[in-house]
Parts: structure tokens; sequence; C-alpha cells
């Protein structure tokens, strides 16, 4: 199963054809997830349970997820203290690229 993560809708660029920033300054969209790990955990473990999948595939995006790096940070740190879960987690960023090197090995190598 994949799970999309949303980081963050902030954004480190300007494009011209993008609706994300003008709707967040709007207040349409948030700027960050409004629920918390527990939730968000307690959701990836009862599909993946339902469906009987072995591999929880969760990519993070946004606007720029890497602008919110300490949630990616906390996701992946409250995943790996799950105990029983009969799945893996793959962790994969959808980003311009612009801050990867100001992150760190932790979360690249996973």
């Amino acid at each position: 199963m994949e799970y999309y993560i949303f980081a963050t809708n902030d954004c480190n660029l300007n494009c011209a054809y993008c609706s994300i920033l003008l709707n967040m300054e709007n207040g349409f969209f948030p700027k960050e997830p409004s629920y918390s790990l527990t939730e968000l955990n307690e959701f990836i473990n009862v599909t993946q349970t339902k469906y009987n999948d072995d591999i929880a595939d969760i990519i993070f995006f946004g606007g720029e997820p890497t602008l919110n790096y300490r949630f990616i940070q906390d996701v992946i740190k409250s995943q790996k203290t799950l105990s029983n879960v009969p799945y893996k987690f793959h962790y994969m960023l959808h980003t311009n690229g612009l801050l990867l090197q100001e992150i760190s090995d932790e979360i690249l190598v996973h």
C-alpha cells in the first residue's frame, strides 16, 4: 500500500502555475498536517492489516516536504518504535531536490 503523507504546503519555489501557495494564503489549504503521529500510525496499521500487505510505502509530499524536515523525522522515528507490526516501512520523498544537501543521511538512507 502507498501512503502519500502531506508534510507541508509551504514551498521554496514560486512557480507561476502553482495554485497551492495562493490557496494556502487564502486559508483553503493548511500549511502543515493537523493529525497526530498516533492517528497516522493507527490508520496505516488498520489498512495494512485489513489488506494483509507486507510493505507500507510512505511518500512524503507537499509543496516541498523537506521544508517540514522535523515532521518527516518524527514520522520515521515513531514508526521505528512500533513493535509487532507484520509489515515493513519504505520511505520516499517527492521533492524538488533543492534542500537535499541539508537532509540528514538518517532520512535519505531509509
